[in-house]
């Protein structure tokens, strides 16, 4: 069985056995999983149904909060960490 490597707690998805800033809100979520299929800003932000303005926010906080410069850095980061291995199985 694998183990479990994210956790959700008051509406913050939390990294298991990682620091406590650690974590992606769910409106983060919805963003980097448009993000790692290629999406662009825009398209990201129609599907999700916000601004433009406000998906570049999410995805400066998530880089910001993994250390990331560029977005692909977020994406390898994020796939390092095994969150994609967890949400896509």
């Amino acid at each position: 069985m694998r183990k479990k490597i994210i956790e959700k707690r008051k509406g913050r998805i939390y990294l298991v056995n990682a620091s406590t800033d650690m974590y992606l809100t769910k409106r983060e979520l919805d963003c980097a999983r448009h993000i790692i299929k290629g999406k662009t800003i825009a398209a990201t932000a129609q599907e999700v149904g916000l601004s433009t303005r406000t998906v570049e926010f999410y995805i400066n906080k998530m880089k910001k909060r993994f250390g990331a410069n560029k977005k692909h850095e977020l994406i390898g980061r994020l796939i390092e960490l095994g969150v994609l291995k967890e949400l896509y199985g």
